[in-house]
């Protein structure tokens, strides 16, 4: 009867070295997709004085998306319709299409009354600016 000797330790170490060769085939940042739709990518930025995102929606008409702001969270949701017309014929399609949505997390309290919308070569880019310390603190109240 044959005699085989198992090592766990260097099976596992086996086993790491060739998942690490595998994910060092990729490229740095790679993303992948699953399901259908379409998913706009956002940056998320911000300074002393403002929040800035920025999301990719090329294609998109500015009709076609709706903003807003709950509690501390913006919501974007839309749809990028697909360019073909009744006349033509798919050969090939590789872009996404359907509806959207976002909920992103704001990472401070914002001046709803300050947010600013511009849709320009297909990047949507939203100012907002935020509650200062002081003007969240001071608050004049009117006496009736």
């Amino acid at each position: 009867m044959p005699h085989f000797t198992f090592e766990p330790m260097k099976e596992m170490e086996y086993l790491s070295e060739r998942m690490k060769k595998f994910v060092d085939e990729f490229p740095e940042r790679f993303s992948v997709e699953f399901g259908k739709g379409y998913t706009p990518r956002i940056d998320l930025l911000h300074d002393e004085q403002y929040v800035y995102v920025y999301i990719e929606l090329p294609g998109v008409d500015r009709a076609n998306v709706n903003l807003k702001i709950v509690d501390n969270t913006l919501l974007v949701a839309g749809e990028k319709k697909q360019t073909a017309n009744e006349t033509q014929k798919v050969m090939l399609s590789e872009r996404l299409y359907g509806t959207f949505s976002r909920e992103i997390p704001l990472p401070e309290k914002v001046d709803r009354s300050s947010i600013e919308a511009k849709l320009d070569a297909g990047v949507l880019t939203i100012t907002i600016k935020k509650v200062t310390a002081e003007s969240a603190t001071e608050v004049n109240i009117e006496i009736n």
